[in-house]
């Protein structure tokens, strides 16, 4: 569902109750989700359906039955509150000071839970941690905004610059993303653009360029970091008992295709960041 501004509601129509989400993983120790050793709170409920979404499970705001391969069935998804979720994202505050990180909100769309994504961004700020969200950029602009507000550091994916792609690999319109990219590129604290690289669908040089283009016209000079396709949702697809067809014959992209698609954004003046701390940066 979408509200009236295109972004999105939860599956009643309302933002979640304030003071409690729902949550489906919290993942300490985690090095993939900003700077420093961090705690991903990863929240259930998303707007998009990303052909090659790794959590599919993050895609419902309900709770869901995981029936794995091997071992019992489980639940995935259950309400937290937001001191909950600060009480165990303290536990580790002194790695947090030594490494430079913090919690990291994520999911699924985080914004797609609005009130409790900001109240878990308000708690760390007064706390003193740093905080970062994790977002597809689609969000009614005033949610959007007010997370630029209270988060230390945004990561924003772009999926797709074709219109028709975008729509068609992920389920919404790109324009709505395009705009909240250029209220983050000054509203943000600190911007981390990424951008997901999947053969046969989004890996295509006019793709990439036009990127680059769309990234070096925001104001600002941002990092911009690689994100290799993994197969990893397709076992979480089988065992939530979901028949959507699996990407067939898409593999890993290989590490010299990704200096090839760095070099091309790197043509517009960005610095791209590599798995394995590799950097590729303008000539």
């Amino acid at each position: 569902m979408r509200d009236q501004t295109g972004g999105p509601v939860s599956d009643h129509g309302t933002a979640a109750p304030g003071g409690s989400g729902m949550v489906f993983n919290v993942q300490r120790f985690s090095l993939d989700d900003g700077p420093g050793i961090r705690t991903t709170v990863f929240l259930k409920g998303c707007p998009l359906r990303c052909a090659w979404c790794h959590n599919p499970e993050s895609q419902s705001c309900q709770p869901e039955t995981i029936v794995p391969v091997h071992g019992p069935s489980e639940v995935t998804g259950r309400r937290w509150t937001v001191d909950e979720v600060i009480a165990l994202v303290e536990r580790d505050r002194s790695y947090y000071e030594t490494s430079g990180g913090g919690m990291t909100v994520s999911g699924g769309e985080p914004l797609a839970q609005p009130k409790f994504t900001l109240e878990l961004l308000h708690a760390a700020r007064q706390r003193g941690l740093h905080s970062t969200v994790d977002t597809s950029g689609f969000a009614p602009p005033q949610v959007f905004q007010d997370a630029l507000a209270a988060a230390s550091l945004v990561l924003f994916d772009l999926k797709e610059t074709d219109p028709v792609r975008h729509r068609q690999w992920t389920g919404v319109p790109l324009d709505p993303i395009l705009q909240n990219l250029r209220l983050a590129a000054v509203g943000a604290a600190e911007l981390w653009l990424r951008l997901p690289v999947v053969p046969l669908l989004n890996d295509r040089d006019d793709h990439w360029r036009r990127a680059g283009e769309i990234l070096a016209a925001l104001p600002g000079s941002f990092p911009v970091y690689l994100l290799p396709y993994h197969a990893l949702g397709e076992g979480k697809l089988r065992s939530l008992g979901r028949e959507e067809p699996l990407l067939l014959g898409v593999h890993e992209p290989p590490a010299e295709r990704l200096r090839e698609i760095a070099s091309l954004l790197a043509a517009h003046g960005l610095r791209v960041h590599l798995p394995g701390d590799e950097v590729v940066s303008p000539a």
